[in-house]
């Protein structure tokens, strides 16, 4: 399974992750955290494969099962959430993306902080369906909270928002 997904052949990975996702749920049962994580991680892997349809159904499967464990709030359904919007950009579904996104990301900033690196993945994928719906200042307001942040979080004059400030300059010259 891991040589499958490191080689990019999400199409050979997809048989051994449902099966390890089967033998999770007889390991650990139908409802528990390990097949919760079996879940999204099997949703992965067909999102990776193509299968955005198949992945949302899936993702949104792992998120409730982590509701129903752990509470509607919880920060284990962050990685699922950022699946299940980025397979509704997979299908063009661009504002149930937008908002899917927006819920993980308001989840990551009440578990971890409002200055915190992970939720920047989870504006560039906001930043994206935003551009998808022609929305360029909105996108271009969520680019620059990414590097609002980094400096937020390291100073503006440190080399760690270096990466972050060349990623906005690209951000600019292409749009």
């Amino acid at each position: 399974l891991t040589y499958s997904v490191n080689a990019q052949k999400y199409d050979q990975a997809l048989p051994l992750a449902e099966r390890v996702t089967k033998l999770i749920k007889v390991e650990f049962g139908e409802k528990s955290l390990e097949t919760a994580g079996s879940i999204s991680n099997f949703a992965e892997i067909q999102r990776r494969a193509g299968f955005y349809e198949e992945a949302g159904i899936s993702f949104l499967a792992s998120v409730e099962l982590f509701r129903e464990i752990e509470g509607t709030a919880t920060s284990t359904a962050i990685v699922p959430l950022i699946g299940l919007g980025v397979s509704y950009h997979g299908l063009g579904n661009y504002p149930q993306a937008l908002a899917v996104l927006e819920e993980a990301r308001s989840i990551n900033r009440r578990h971890f902080g409002l200055i915190n690196e992970d939720q920047i993945t989870i504006l560039d994928h906001i930043s994206n369906s935003l551009i998808r719906m022609k929305r360029y200042e909105d996108a271009g307001r969520q680019k620059l909270a990414g590097l609002d942040i980094m400096e937020r979080m390291h100073g503006s004059d440190s080399i760690k928002v270096l990466p972050a400030i060349y990623k906005h300059a690209r951000w600019l010259r292409g749009s």
